[in-house]
């Protein structure tokens, strides 16, 4: 005899001379199983469309080298139309993600109008001097003098004596005048000053301060009274000032930032 002998699920027998004529209805639930699988024998082409769905994938097995397209460190993956996906490489040190004109994110330096922090120091410092003393310094810092600044710092003084204690900004190496800053209360207490800074320039070298103890301002000033005694040059320093009006206290300082606009 010759040919194939086929029994199929219906009990038929019989002699079959052409090729290819087992098919799913000549196996027997579950009697193909991995154990007669070659490795790697099952491709995409034997499988129907929609087969491998969500309810046969396992938790957490797709990963990041089987999409298309392949990332390193750093990259992000977004929409570039409905249903795909595309791979931003990362961007420079210091970049921000914005949105670029076809609606696809981008990487691109900050724009200009935030706050940037040009200098200052958290580190505290205390004294009793009853003269102006430098406290607190920025470091060193090159800010042209059209950048608008702004300035603040923290005080504050203990008890000891019924007697106010004041601060200072100097510019370079030009000091404003003594301002207070603490009441004359013999009460330890903490104030924030602030200051902004505007362009310096001939006519118009002016800086406005106030200082607070989380509810009101204690004053509002101007440089020098509007002298011009701001230096119009690129500021190299930032630094502040201030006295205690009485050795009995201590006053002490923190928290000092110096932040450019970054609008001329």
């Amino acid at each position: 005899m010759s040919g194939i002998v086929r029994a199929n699920n219906a009990g038929q027998s019989g002699v079959i001379s052409n090729i290819e004529t087992i098919d799913s209805d000549d196996y027997v639930d579950a009697s193909i199983d991995n154990a007669h699988l070659a490795d790697d024998a099952v491709d995409s082409d034997e499988l129907a469309a929609g087969a491998v769905d969500t309810a046969h994938i396992a938790d957490n097995q797709v990963t990041g080298a089987k999409l298309n397209p392949s990332l390193v460190l750093g990259d992000i993956i977004y929409a570039d139309g409905t249903d795909t996906i595309a791979r931003l490489a990362k961007g420079s040190e210091d970049e921000v993600l914005t949105m670029g004109g076809s609606n696809a994110p981008t990487w691109a330096a900050a724009a200009a109008g935030a706050l940037t922090r040009a200098g200052g120091t958290t580190t505290e410092a205390t004294h009793t001097a009853t003269s102006s003393t430098q406290i607190l310094a920025s470091g060193t810092v090159s800010i042209g003098e059209t950048v608008p600044l702004f300035l603040t710092a923290n005080s504050r003084k203990t008890s000891g004596a019924a007697a106010a204690c004041r601060v200072q900004w100097e510019l370079n190496s030009t000091v404003d005048h003594e301002r207070g800053i603490h009441s004359t209360a013999n009460a330890a207490e903490a104030w924030m000053t602030r200051a902004f800074v505007g362009p310096r320039a001939t006519n118009y070298q002016t800086i406005s301060m106030t200082t607070e103890n989380g509810s009101a301002p204690n004053n509002s000033i101007v440089w020098n009274s509007g002298s011009t005694a701001m230096p119009i040059a690129t500021l190299t320093a930032v630094d502040l000032f201030a006295n205690a009006l009485n050795a009995s206290q201590t006053q002490g300082c923190n928290y000092l930032h110096v932040y450019t606009t970054g609008i001329s």
